[in-house]
């Protein structure tokens, strides 16, 4: 079984995660995701059980109306991309670390985060971001995917967010081409 069939991320359903109650169209939709140590798991929430409050640390949330099914592709949200690469950050587990710096190529890419450089520090390559001009460093590990896992830990990351990144995202045009000799 491959890791991304091992991921609870369900498609965004019909009914509540928890309840079991219908999520139509319009219908404002509490998205919650948790980072577990065994992956991450997804959840979609009826305003009742959104209202609720989330639980378990550490988990991350936003709230949506449910498209109807004729409205465009859901399109990525960049706020909330940069706070779910914060919290991946801190994760050591290796798909976090795959899922952290796919989110901080896309983050680049669209010139949310600005690239310092790759380094080595600890033993381990990292990719160097800042947010801006003036702004501290922020190490993010840089695993080494060939085109198949690059192309894997995508659709888990369109998965996790339950949207499409842009098609024209070329995102082997950041990455580093060899691992550093150093």
């Amino acid at each position: 079984m491959s890791q991304q069939d091992a991921w609870s991320i369900p498609a965004s359903g019909e009914t509540c995660n928890r309840c079991d109650g219908p999520l139509a169209a319009g219908d404002m939709v509490t998205t919650v995701l948790h980072l577990a140590a065994e992956g991450p798991r997804r959840e979609d929430l009826c305003a009742t059980c959104g209202e609720m409050g989330e639980s378990g640390e550490g988990a991350i949330f936003w709230r949506r109306r449910k498209p109807d099914d004729d409205e465009q592709k859901l399109v990525v949200d960049y706020t909330m991309l940069r706070e779910i690469f914060g919290h991946l950050l801190q994760r050591p587990e290796e798909q976090y670390q795959r899922l952290s710096y796919l989110i901080g190529l896309v983050l680049l890419r669209k010139r949310l985060l600005r690239l310092k450089g790759f380094e080595v520090r600890d033993g381990a390559e990292v990719m160097v971001v800042t947010r801006g001009v003036g702004q501290p460093e922020i190490l993010v590990p840089a695993p080494h995917l060939d085109a198949e896992q690059l192309v894997e830990t995508r659709e888990q990351l369109s998965r996790l967010l339950n949207s499409e990144l842009p098609d024209d995202l070329d995102l082997t045009a950041v990455a580093p081409e060899e691992p550093s000799a150093s």
